[in-house]
């Protein structure tokens, strides 16, 4: 006998339900086939959630009076990669909750892309109304919760009541007769009790006593029928107070994180996005906590921001120590905060050596003496020594042979260097180590002597400080403390010292020097050239100057009385402030008559413009000499050409030193002026009537 065997297929769809289908059923078979696909389907739309993002997963829309509508926007993001319609969005009662199509463009959400719909709330009924809107009602979901709020009924007034026909009668609802109950069937009668004795009859009484008879109450008069009230208005229907709008914004959620090195800086970016329903139009921050000091904004575009909106906020970090660095970002409009954001940076050390060469200065008593020096890596980097050198390798020997093997200089380690004496006394000398540390000045002063020997300070005054050295190492001196003192003049030279020059002192003994300098806030001479003298001093003393008593004036007619033509300094020169500068004012030039040159030689001329007095004055200038026809007046020739013009012309007030020209003309060799000859003309006879000669 065969054995039949039955399969079955259980599936579970959407809403929790199973069901099952059977092998051998042929009914079902086809059912079964499309419940598997059905499954499949379902089964690829899992990630639904994923794909559809609404930006809220709820939305209130508080107390609104029944029968109107007030709406709510609802941001939703398409993930996917095909459209969404929007009338996909289903509402769980679309007669209370209703989705509009608000501002995305024909009613779709284009993949990869998002638009705000609208959600409108128009309670029915009073009360609570909690709801659902999802996409294909399956999901994602943004819950809707409102209540509707009764609305107030009017007062019926007196007059109302009068047209309306006065008290209506109570209606009674119409009665169903009761159906006539079924008939019972015949029963037996009860037994007939045995007959009993009557009562005693009791005995009779007396009647009561009659009242007498009493006067009827009066009657009260009549009364007036109470007043009819005025008929009232009715209460003012109370309006809902409008429900203020939120105003709410957050950080981006991403970790914000930065990284620099100690004292560097290093900046980062994080968004804060208007969650609320205003627009936000100042947001200010601020930070907080134990190094709220290293974190500062240093840009934001949050001065207007819409609802959904986002705005930037770069924050900088400037760390003062190595570590972990920790704030607090809080945001703000108007006093009330928004939002706040952890803040994290790390801080690193910046590796760099530092060289440290000690004992500044060696001082040597006797030949073949022995010192040493120690170079120290004081920094957090290997410290690279290139060299050591020895100024003086006449009197001193230099072996640091341990510092300059090639090898770096490990933080917190050192290395030796030997200086011998061999000279003679008095010497001086310096040694000088190379490395890769440049903020350390490492050099060692050498100085050597054999017996304390007196030694008579050299003038150092008016001397350079290369010139200053130079002195006290020939005479076994050092130099001793170096400072700047503003001057006037003498710049970079030394204009003190101490001890004083003359005085004796031992051997290698230091002398302080100070050197003039413009100071650490120097003044520069302006330009001030053609100004008036008013002003040019304003200026001056503007720029920190002082002005010379002895001030220089300069005939002139080339500049306007008063006015400044020169200024020593020049114009740009440095000086300390306070210094002084000598002006040269221009005044008007006294003016002379011109002499005449008319008639006189050349050489006559010349020798009188070249006298220089003219009666105890000042001489004018030769200017130009011209001939009448041209040509030019030979060399040794001067005493055979005559002047016959001149300008400026004689008499004429012109300043001393005006140039004159003259234009001259060619004379006999005797000096004689050369005239064109006299043409005689033949005159007729005149005769005289009455005169006998003719």
């Amino acid at each position: 006998m065969a054995t039949h065997h039955t399969h079955s297929l259980a599936v579970q769809v959407s809403g929790g339900r199973r069901r099952t289908w059977r092998k051998h059923d042929p009914r079902n078979a086809a059912t079964a086939l499309a419940a598997v696909v059905l499954a499949g389907l379902i089964a690829g739309n899992t990630n639904r959630t994923a794909l559809f993002v609404m930006d809220v997963a709820q939305i209130d829309f508080g107390l609104e009076p029944v029968g109107t509508t007030v709406v709510r926007p609802l941001t939703v993001e398409n993930r996917g990669i095909t459209t969404v319609a929007v009338d996909r969005l289903i509402p769980s009662d679309n007669t209370v909750f209703r989705v509009q199509q608000g501002d995305c463009r024909d009613g779709q959400v284009p993949s990869g892309g998002s638009c705000t719909v609208n959600i409108a709330f128009t309670p029915a009924v009073a009360g609570p109304v909690v709801g659902s809107v999802l996409l294909d009602n399956v999901g994602p979901r943004a819950t809707l919760t409102g209540e509707g709020q009764p609305t107030p009924q009017l007062p019926q007034s007196p007059q109302q009541s009068a047209e309306g026909g006065g008290a209506t009668a109570p209606t009674t609802p119409p009665t169903t007769p009761n159906p006539t109950p079924p008939a019972t069937p015949p029963q037996a009668p009860p037994p007939t009790p045995p007959p009993q004795a009557p009562p005693p009859t009791p005995p009779p009484q007396a009647p009561p006593p009659t009242p007498p008879p009493q006067a009827p109450p009066p009657t009260p008069p009549p009364q007036a029928p109470p007043p009819t009230p005025p008929p009232q208005a009715p209460p003012p229907t109370p309006q809902r107070p409008p429900r203020p709008l939120i105003t709410a914004a957050r950080f981006s959620r991403a970790p914000f994180q930065v990284r620099s090195q100690v004292d560097g800086s290093a900046v980062n970016k994080i968004g804060l996005t208007n969650t609320g329903e205003t627009t936000i139009a100042t947001v200010n921050f601020r930070f907080e906590g134990g190094h709220a000091g290293d974190f500062t904004v240093r840009d934001h575009s949050c001065t207007v921001v819409a609802p959904r909106a986002e705005c930037a906020v770069v924050i900088g970090f400037t760390p003062r120590e190595a570590g972990a660095h920790s704030a607090t970002l809080v945001a703000e409009a108007a006093g009330t905060p928004l939002d706040s954001k952890e803040l994290t940076g790390d801080a690193t050390e910046i590796l760099r050596p530092h060289a440290q060469l000690s004992p500044s200065s060696l001082q040597f008593s006797k030949p073949g003496e022995q010192r040493s020096v120690v170079l120290q890596n004081t920094g957090t980097a290997p410290l690279r020594v290139s060299r050591f050198t020895l100024d003086n390798t006449t009197d001193f020997e230099l072996d640091a042979t341990a510092c300059t093997n090639g090898q770096p200089l490990l933080p917190s380690r050192g290395c030796a260097a030997f200086v011998r004496f061999k000279g003679r006394a008095p010497a001086t000398g310096r040694v000088t180590a190379t490395h890769d540390d440049p903020s350390a000045a490492t050099v060692v002063d050498l100085s050597a002597i054999s017996v304390a020997v007196q030694i008579d300070v050299p003038r150092l005054i008016g001397s350079d400080r290369a010139d200053a050295l130079r002195k006290l190492k020939e005479k076994g001196l050092i130099i001793g403390t170096v400072t700047d003192a503003p001057q006037c003049e003498s710049t970079g030279r030394v204009v003190a010292q101490n001890p004083e020059a003359g005085q004796r002192v031992l051997q290698g003994s230091p002398v302080d020097i100070t050197m003039s300098s413009y100071g650490p806030d120097p003044a520069v001479v302006p330009d001030v050239r053609k100004q008036p003298r008013g002003i040019a001093e304003q200026n001056l003393r503007r720029a920190r100057l002082s002005i010379d008593t002895g001030v220089r004036t300069v005939q002139t007619d080339g500049a306007a009385p008063g006015t400044v033509i020169d200024i020593r300094p020049q114009p740009g020169t440095t000086l300390a402030p306070n210094c002084a500068v000598t002006l040269s004012i221009a005044v008007p030039a006294p003016k002379i008559a011109v002499p005449s040159f008319i008639e006189q030689t050349l050489a006559a001329a010349k020798q009188r413009l070249s006298s220089g007095f003219f009666a105890g004055q000042a001489t004018f200038q030769l200017g130009q000499v011209t001939s009448t026809d041209g040509s030019a007046v030979p060399k040794g020739e001067d005493g055979r050409w005559i002047v016959v013009a001149q300008n400026p012309q004689p008499g004429e007030q012109r300043p001393r030193g005006t140039a004159i020209d003259l234009r001259v003309r060619r004379t006999g060799g005797d000096g004689t002026i050369q005239r064109p000859p006299i043409q005689r003309v033949p005159v007729p006879p005149v005769r005289i009537r009455g005169n006998p000669i003719r």
